[in-house]
């Protein structure tokens, strides 16, 4: 994983769930897993030959959320501008 830029680091929950010196935490991970349970279970299941398409758009959708409305708010912004170029 390190040749890709990425750290991997572990807790232990026998002893801890956050890493006091790093922030490790599994948070991030489980609910990852708990969406996409959720979608699969929506959907009534996947089709074994559309599987790696479902987790490529599911990946970029679970990556991206928190961007979405920003970019919603964004595009009305820049369709307003627009229509008031149009209204001149």
């Amino acid at each position: 994983m390190s040749t890709l830029d990425y750290d991997h680091d572990t807790v232990c929950h026998k002893y801890k769930f956050v890493d006091k010196n790093t922030g490790t935490n599994t948070q991030g991970v489980e609910s990852f897993n708990n969406e996409l349970k959720l979608e699969i279970k929506r959907r009534k299941g996947i089709e074994t030959n559309l599987r790696q398409r479902f987790l490529d758009e599911f990946c970029f959708k679970f990556n991206t959320k928190k961007f979405r409305l920003e970019k919603v708010l964004n595009l009305v912004k820049i369709l307003r501008s627009f229509l008031a170029v149009l209204e001149i």
